[in-house]
Parts: structure tokens; sequence; C-alpha cells
């Protein structure tokens, strides 16, 4: 199992739909907690951070400069890196 959290910023707020992103986070694993407003964390067996990525992309405006910011990582261990 690894766990990862994903974290966004959303820069254009009023126009954006939460609830497409929500469920394609949720969809990731049956295993996910959301703490925080922008931020998730998901236990996946079979997904790295590349895969998770390339499913939330359809839900963001990611550009150079200007777009939406996400941020993928793995969850280590206590005294695994």
């Amino acid at each position: 199992m690894a766990v990862y959290m994903i974290s966004y910023d959303i820069k254009v707020k009023d126009s954006f739909e939460y609830k497409p992103l929500y469920e394609a986070i949720k969809g990731i694993s049956g295993y996910w907690c959301w703490p925080l407003e922008s931020v998730w964390f998901v236990d996946t067996t079979t997904l790295d951070a590349n895969d998770i990525m390339e499913r939330l992309r359809p839900f963001l405006t990611i550009k150079d400069k200007g777009g939406d910011v996400i941020i993928i990582r793995r969850c280590l261990k206590e005294g695994d890196g």
C-alpha cells in the first residue's frame, strides 16, 4: 500500500466545479481522507503519483504560469526517509 497526499490550489474559484474533482479523487481508491479544504490523502496499491496526476488532469486548468497547481506526494512511514 502507498498513501499519497494530494494538495491543490484552484486559481479561478468562481467558475470551478469542485464536485467532479472530489469524485475523481475519491475514485482513486476506496480509502481516502479529506482533512483540510484543499488536502486529501488516498491509499492505493495500484497507482503511483503519475497515474494519479493523469486521472486528475482533466479536472484542472494547468498552465506553465497562472493555472491551477497540484502537488501529489507519496507519504513515507516514519524512518523510511
